[in-house]
């Protein structure tokens, strides 16, 4: 288990859910998800991602997601993403929407 900053204060936990959005890199206009939503949930195990390993905080979390999703390859590579993620939330899986 992550011993995790969330706003509320520290919690050991497991698992958090991500909340996120995405966008057109090139018009700024708001992409849907494959299943046809605006906005992505995903439930992440923080045990058994090793993206995660080193989080304290929940914008730790927050800033390697988006990341991952947008920085794939170096820069130099000329590589450029097809949508820009943003996460909204990070929370405990527990917590509701």
């Amino acid at each position: 288990m992550a011993n995790i900053q969330f706003k509320d204060g520290k919690h050991e936990v497991e698992e958090v859910k991500i909340v996120s959005v995405n966008y057109n890199p090139d018009t700024l206009e708001q992409n849907k998800y494959v299943d046809g939503k605006f906005q992505r949930t995903e439930t992440v195990n923080l045990d058994e991602n090793i993206l995660f390993n080193h989080c304290e905080t929940i914008w730790d979390i927050e800033d390697k997601y988006e990341a991952f999703w947008n920085r794939l390859n170096k820069l130099e590579s000329g590589w450029k993403p097809q949508a820009i993620v943003k996460v909204l939330k990070v929370s405990r899986t527990e917590e509701t929407e």
